[in-house]
Protein backbone atom coordinates (compact mmCIF):
# COMPACT_ATOMS: atom_id res chain seq x y z
CA UNK A 1 0.00 0.00 0.00
CA UNK A 2 1.33 3.50 -0.55
CA UNK A 3 0.84 5.43 2.41
CA UNK A 4 -2.31 7.89 2.44
CA UNK A 5 -3.57 6.40 -0.56
CA UNK A 6 -5.21 2.93 0.46
CA UNK A 7 -4.39 1.65 -3.12
CA UNK A 8 -2.18 -1.18 -3.77
CA UNK A 9 1.04 -0.89 -5.54
CA UNK A 10 1.28 -3.08 -8.03
CA UNK A 11 4.64 -2.99 -9.76
CA UNK A 12 4.59 -5.79 -12.24
CA UNK A 13 3.36 -8.92 -9.87
CA UNK A 14 -0.02 -9.76 -8.79
CA UNK A 15 -0.37 -10.32 -5.35
CA UNK A 16 -1.73 -13.87 -4.87
CA UNK A 17 -4.32 -13.94 -1.39
CA UNK A 18 -3.85 -17.92 -1.00
CA UNK A 19 -6.85 -19.53 0.87
CA UNK A 20 -6.48 -20.16 4.67
CA UNK A 21 -3.06 -18.44 4.61
CA UNK A 22 -4.63 -15.23 6.70
CA UNK A 23 -3.30 -15.31 10.10
CA UNK A 24 -4.88 -12.46 12.89
CA UNK A 25 -3.11 -10.37 14.29
CA UNK A 26 -4.45 -7.64 17.26
CA UNK A 27 -2.14 -4.57 17.14
CA UNK A 28 -2.55 -1.59 19.17
CA UNK A 29 -5.47 -0.47 20.80
CA UNK A 30 -7.29 -3.58 20.09
CA UNK A 31 -6.85 -3.18 16.42
CA UNK A 32 -6.82 -6.01 14.24
CA UNK A 33 -5.48 -6.93 10.69
CA UNK A 34 -3.98 -9.70 8.90
CA UNK A 35 -1.43 -11.08 7.30
CA UNK A 36 -1.35 -12.45 3.52
CA UNK A 37 1.28 -13.68 1.37
CA UNK A 38 2.22 -11.75 -1.81
CA UNK A 39 4.33 -12.88 -4.64
CA UNK A 40 3.29 -16.67 -4.38
CA UNK A 41 0.41 -18.85 -6.10
CA UNK A 42 -0.34 -20.05 -9.70
CA UNK A 43 0.40 -15.83 -10.50
CA UNK A 44 3.80 -16.13 -9.62
CA UNK A 45 5.60 -16.10 -12.69
CA UNK A 46 9.24 -16.71 -10.64
CA UNK A 47 10.03 -13.08 -10.50
CA UNK A 48 7.91 -11.25 -7.84
CA UNK A 49 9.54 -11.81 -4.64
CA UNK A 50 8.09 -13.57 -1.35
CA UNK A 51 6.93 -11.10 1.24
CA UNK A 52 4.44 -11.13 3.39
CA UNK A 53 2.30 -8.22 3.95
CA UNK A 54 -0.03 -6.61 7.07
CA UNK A 55 -3.28 -5.40 6.34
CA UNK A 56 -4.29 -3.28 9.23
CA UNK A 57 -6.31 -0.07 9.43
CA UNK A 58 -3.85 2.56 9.38
CA UNK A 59 -1.09 0.65 9.55
CA UNK A 60 0.24 -1.55 5.80
CA UNK A 61 3.66 -2.63 4.74
CA UNK A 62 5.92 -5.40 4.81
CA UNK A 63 6.55 -7.51 7.98
CA UNK A 64 8.91 -10.40 6.51
CA UNK A 65 11.47 -11.73 6.82
CA UNK A 66 10.24 -11.61 10.47
CA UNK A 67 7.59 -13.81 10.28
CA UNK A 68 9.33 -16.35 7.94
CA UNK A 69 7.26 -17.18 5.36
CA UNK A 70 7.92 -18.10 1.88
CA UNK A 71 11.78 -17.13 3.37
CA UNK A 72 13.44 -19.93 4.95
CA UNK A 73 16.43 -18.14 4.77
CA UNK A 74 15.27 -15.26 6.72
CA UNK A 75 18.35 -12.69 6.45
CA UNK A 76 17.80 -11.28 10.12
CA UNK A 77 18.08 -13.68 12.77
CA UNK A 78 15.83 -13.13 16.26
CA UNK A 79 17.38 -14.92 19.55
CA UNK A 80 14.31 -16.78 21.98
CA UNK A 81 15.64 -15.56 25.55
CA UNK A 82 13.54 -17.63 27.78
CA UNK A 83 11.88 -20.89 26.05
CA UNK A 84 11.57 -23.79 27.83
CA UNK A 85 11.15 -25.89 24.44
CA UNK A 86 12.48 -29.18 27.04
CA UNK A 87 8.96 -29.04 28.25
CA UNK A 88 6.36 -32.24 27.23
CA UNK A 89 4.48 -30.11 25.11
CA UNK A 90 6.68 -30.08 22.43
CA UNK A 91 7.43 -33.36 22.18
CA UNK A 92 5.47 -34.41 19.60
CA UNK A 93 6.40 -32.03 17.01
CA UNK A 94 9.77 -30.36 18.20
CA UNK A 95 11.89 -30.88 15.66
CA UNK A 96 8.70 -29.42 13.07
CA UNK A 97 8.42 -26.53 15.18
CA UNK A 98 11.97 -25.85 15.68
CA UNK A 99 12.08 -25.71 11.05
CA UNK A 100 9.26 -23.39 11.64
CA UNK A 101 11.64 -21.31 13.73
CA UNK A 102 14.79 -21.27 11.94
CA UNK A 103 11.74 -20.02 8.49
CA UNK A 104 10.66 -17.30 10.69
CA UNK A 105 14.34 -16.32 11.53
CA UNK A 106 14.16 -17.35 14.94
CA UNK A 107 17.64 -19.47 15.05
CA UNK A 108 19.06 -19.16 18.78
CA UNK A 109 17.08 -20.07 22.13
CA UNK A 110 18.09 -19.98 25.37
CA UNK A 111 16.51 -22.91 27.21
CA UNK A 112 16.37 -22.12 31.46
CA UNK A 113 16.44 -24.96 34.06
CA UNK A 114 13.38 -25.35 36.71
CA UNK A 115 14.67 -28.68 39.10
CA UNK A 116 17.85 -30.77 39.35
CA UNK A 117 15.90 -33.81 37.71
CA UNK A 118 15.61 -31.81 34.64
CA UNK A 119 19.46 -30.34 33.65
CA UNK A 120 20.85 -33.53 32.90
CA UNK A 121 18.14 -34.41 30.22
CA UNK A 122 18.25 -30.79 29.26
CA UNK A 123 21.53 -30.83 28.28
CA UNK A 124 21.49 -34.27 26.81
CA UNK A 125 19.02 -31.87 24.43
CA UNK A 126 21.01 -29.75 23.53
CA UNK A 127 23.99 -31.14 22.88
CA UNK A 128 24.75 -31.05 19.14
CA UNK A 129 22.10 -28.92 18.78
CA UNK A 130 23.70 -25.24 17.23
CA UNK A 131 21.52 -22.54 18.81
CA UNK A 132 20.04 -24.26 21.90
CA UNK A 133 21.91 -23.01 24.81
CA UNK A 134 21.14 -24.42 28.13
CA UNK A 135 21.10 -22.46 31.55
CA UNK A 136 20.50 -24.76 35.11
CA UNK A 137 18.40 -23.68 37.92
CA UNK A 138 15.77 -24.12 40.58
CA UNK A 139 12.68 -22.07 39.79
CA UNK A 140 10.40 -21.20 42.90
CA UNK A 141 7.69 -23.54 42.20
CA UNK A 142 10.08 -26.57 41.99
CA UNK A 143 11.49 -25.52 45.43
CA UNK A 144 8.85 -26.87 47.61
CA UNK A 145 9.76 -30.02 46.54
CA UNK A 146 13.47 -30.44 48.33
CA UNK A 147 13.57 -31.78 51.31
CA UNK A 148 14.51 -30.36 54.62
CA UNK A 149 15.44 -27.15 52.77
CA UNK A 150 14.09 -24.97 56.07
CA UNK A 151 15.93 -26.72 58.70
CA UNK A 152 19.18 -28.04 56.58
CA UNK A 153 21.95 -26.28 55.68
CA UNK A 154 23.67 -29.20 54.58
CA UNK A 155 21.42 -29.97 52.09
CA UNK A 156 21.53 -26.52 50.89
CA UNK A 157 25.60 -26.83 50.29
CA UNK A 158 24.79 -30.12 48.54
CA UNK A 159 22.45 -28.34 46.11
CA UNK A 160 24.83 -26.06 45.99
CA UNK A 161 27.71 -27.85 44.84
CA UNK A 162 25.25 -30.24 42.72
CA UNK A 163 24.71 -26.71 40.28
CA UNK A 164 28.04 -25.36 40.17
CA UNK A 165 29.13 -28.91 38.94
CA UNK A 166 26.46 -29.11 36.37
CA UNK A 167 27.18 -25.48 35.02
CA UNK A 168 30.75 -26.01 34.79
CA UNK A 169 30.39 -29.32 33.37
CA UNK A 170 27.85 -28.41 30.85
CA UNK A 171 29.37 -25.04 29.82
CA UNK A 172 25.27 -23.44 30.95
CA UNK A 173 25.09 -19.73 29.82
CA UNK A 174 23.42 -18.55 33.08
CA UNK A 175 22.37 -19.84 36.31
CA UNK A 176 18.13 -20.01 36.51
CA UNK A 177 15.15 -19.84 36.04
CA UNK A 178 15.14 -18.67 39.93
CA UNK A 179 13.23 -15.96 41.61
CA UNK A 180 10.46 -15.67 44.26
CA UNK A 181 6.78 -16.00 43.39
CA UNK A 182 4.20 -15.06 46.52
CA UNK A 183 1.47 -16.81 44.69
CA UNK A 184 2.46 -20.70 45.81
CA UNK A 185 2.13 -22.35 49.32
CA UNK A 186 6.26 -22.55 49.66
CA UNK A 187 6.95 -20.16 51.84
CA UNK A 188 9.20 -17.29 51.28
CA UNK A 189 11.71 -17.77 53.49
CA UNK A 190 12.50 -21.16 52.08
CA UNK A 191 12.65 -19.66 48.65
CA UNK A 192 14.43 -16.94 49.60
CA UNK A 193 17.17 -19.49 50.69
CA UNK A 194 17.46 -21.20 47.23
CA UNK A 195 17.38 -18.08 45.84
CA UNK A 196 19.85 -16.76 47.70
CA UNK A 197 22.09 -19.91 46.87
CA UNK A 198 21.68 -19.48 43.22
CA UNK A 199 22.52 -15.98 43.31
CA UNK A 200 25.84 -17.44 44.95
CA UNK A 201 26.29 -19.92 42.38
CA UNK A 202 26.12 -17.10 39.77
CA UNK A 203 28.26 -15.03 41.50
CA UNK A 204 31.15 -17.40 41.97
CA UNK A 205 30.92 -18.33 38.24
CA UNK A 206 31.03 -15.09 36.58
CA UNK A 207 27.22 -15.67 34.84
CA UNK A 208 23.97 -14.52 34.57
CA UNK A 209 21.14 -14.88 36.18
CA UNK A 210 17.47 -15.64 34.97
CA UNK A 211 15.22 -14.29 37.18
CA UNK A 212 11.39 -15.39 37.95
CA UNK A 213 9.85 -12.42 40.00
CA UNK A 214 6.37 -12.56 40.55
CA UNK A 215 4.76 -9.52 43.00
CA UNK A 216 8.52 -9.53 44.44
CA UNK A 217 10.10 -7.16 43.58
CA UNK A 218 11.04 -5.39 46.33
CA UNK A 219 12.25 -8.32 47.89
CA UNK A 220 14.51 -9.34 44.60
CA UNK A 221 15.79 -5.98 44.17
CA UNK A 222 17.08 -6.13 47.71
CA UNK A 223 18.88 -9.28 47.26
CA UNK A 224 20.48 -7.76 44.19
CA UNK A 225 21.57 -4.72 45.57
CA UNK A 226 23.34 -7.00 48.29
CA UNK A 227 25.14 -9.41 46.53
CA UNK A 228 25.72 -7.21 43.18
CA UNK A 229 25.66 -10.28 40.52
CA UNK A 230 29.27 -9.20 38.32
CA UNK A 231 27.51 -10.33 35.37
CA UNK A 232 23.56 -8.95 35.91
CA UNK A 233 20.88 -11.37 34.30
CA UNK A 234 17.10 -10.56 33.05
CA UNK A 235 14.22 -10.21 34.33
CA UNK A 236 12.02 -12.83 32.33
CA UNK A 237 8.28 -11.67 31.60
CA UNK A 238 9.30 -8.16 33.18
CA UNK A 239 5.72 -6.53 33.85
CA UNK A 240 6.02 -3.68 36.10
CA UNK A 241 6.67 -0.03 35.74
CA UNK A 242 9.24 2.31 34.37
CA UNK A 243 10.99 3.27 37.88
CA UNK A 244 11.29 -0.28 38.14
CA UNK A 245 12.61 -1.35 35.03
CA UNK A 246 15.53 1.66 36.43
CA UNK A 247 16.31 -0.04 39.06
CA UNK A 248 16.82 -3.03 37.71
CA UNK A 249 18.81 -1.82 34.81
CA UNK A 250 20.74 0.16 37.21
CA UNK A 251 21.74 -3.15 38.61
CA UNK A 252 22.64 -4.49 35.58
CA UNK A 253 19.46 -6.91 35.11
CA UNK A 254 17.74 -6.59 31.28
CA UNK A 255 13.99 -6.87 30.83
CA UNK A 256 12.29 -9.64 29.11
CA UNK A 257 9.78 -8.95 26.46
CA UNK A 258 7.53 -10.92 26.12
CA UNK A 259 3.21 -11.89 24.90
CA UNK A 260 2.36 -9.56 27.40
CA UNK A 261 3.22 -6.33 25.43
CA UNK A 262 0.64 -8.03 22.83
CA UNK A 263 -2.42 -7.42 24.64
CA UNK A 264 -3.75 -3.92 24.78
CA UNK A 265 -5.06 -4.16 28.20
CA UNK A 266 -1.05 -4.22 29.65
CA UNK A 267 -1.15 -0.93 29.85
CA UNK A 268 1.46 -0.32 31.95
CA UNK A 269 3.78 -2.91 30.87
CA UNK A 270 3.20 -1.44 27.25
CA UNK A 271 4.39 1.77 28.54
CA UNK A 272 7.56 0.65 30.09
CA UNK A 273 8.74 -1.16 27.32
CA UNK A 274 8.11 2.31 25.05
CA UNK A 275 10.26 4.50 26.93
CA UNK A 276 13.43 2.10 28.91
CA UNK A 277 15.96 2.26 26.70
CA UNK A 278 16.12 -0.61 24.00
CA UNK A 279 19.72 -1.53 24.90
CA UNK A 280 17.86 -2.93 28.12
CA UNK A 281 15.57 -5.09 26.12
CA UNK A 282 15.39 -9.04 25.16
CA UNK A 283 12.94 -10.96 23.15
CA UNK A 284 11.03 -13.89 24.52
CA UNK A 285 8.44 -16.19 24.25
CA UNK A 286 8.34 -18.30 27.44
CA UNK A 287 7.16 -21.22 25.46
CA UNK A 288 4.70 -23.33 26.13
CA UNK A 289 3.81 -20.37 28.27
CA UNK A 290 2.17 -16.71 28.27
CA UNK A 291 0.26 -16.76 24.48
CA UNK A 292 0.44 -13.79 22.63
CA UNK A 293 -3.60 -11.83 22.10
CA UNK A 294 -6.05 -13.89 20.45
CA UNK A 295 -4.14 -17.26 20.84
CA UNK A 296 -5.26 -18.04 24.59
CA UNK A 297 -5.53 -21.38 25.67
CA UNK A 298 -3.18 -22.77 23.29
CA UNK A 299 0.25 -23.36 23.23
CA UNK A 300 2.74 -20.93 22.94
CA UNK A 301 5.78 -21.39 20.71
CA UNK A 302 8.98 -19.73 19.90
CA UNK A 303 7.89 -19.64 15.80
CA UNK A 304 5.65 -16.59 17.23
CA UNK A 305 8.69 -14.36 18.32
CA UNK A 306 8.56 -11.96 15.18
CA UNK A 307 4.73 -11.17 16.05
CA UNK A 308 6.32 -9.66 19.35
CA UNK A 309 9.49 -7.93 17.70
CA UNK A 310 6.96 -6.53 15.68
CA UNK A 311 4.68 -4.99 18.32
CA UNK A 312 7.08 -3.82 19.96
CA UNK A 313 8.42 -1.81 17.32
CA UNK A 314 5.38 -0.79 16.49
CA UNK A 315 4.93 0.39 20.27
CA UNK A 316 8.46 2.21 20.07
CA UNK A 317 7.78 3.79 16.57
CA UNK A 318 10.83 1.98 15.18
CA UNK A 319 11.59 -0.83 12.25
CA UNK A 320 11.15 -4.61 13.37
CA UNK A 321 15.03 -4.71 11.81
CA UNK A 322 16.29 -2.16 14.60
CA UNK A 323 13.92 -4.20 17.37
CA UNK A 324 15.81 -7.28 15.65
CA UNK A 325 19.20 -6.23 15.50
CA UNK A 326 19.56 -4.32 19.07
CA UNK A 327 17.84 -7.04 21.00
CA UNK A 328 19.89 -10.17 19.19
CA UNK A 329 22.97 -7.89 20.12
CA UNK A 330 21.53 -7.69 23.78
CA UNK A 331 21.37 -10.96 24.00
CA UNK A 332 24.83 -12.42 22.69
CA UNK A 333 26.31 -9.50 25.16
CA UNK A 334 24.15 -11.02 28.30
CA UNK A 335 24.50 -14.49 27.72
CA UNK A 336 28.24 -14.36 26.03
CA UNK A 337 26.99 -15.88 22.86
Amino acid sequence: MRPGTGRPVLRGWILWLRRGFFQRLTGRGGRRGYFFQAGAGRYNTGNAPQRLWCLRPGREGVIAPYLGAGNPESSVKLIDSHCHFDFDAFAPDRSRVWQRCLAAGVSRMIIPGVCEAQWQPLADLVKGQPGWYAAAGIHPWWVGRIEDLTVSAEGLDQLGHALTSHVREYACVAVGECGLDTAIDTPLAQQEAVFRLQIEVACALQLPLVLHVHRTHNAVLRLLKHYRPPRGGVVHAFSGSEQMAGDYWQLGFYLGVGGTVTYPRAAKTRRTFSRVPLQSLLLESDAPDMPLSGRQGRRNSPEHLPLIAAELAELRGVSTDEIANTTRHNTEMLFSL
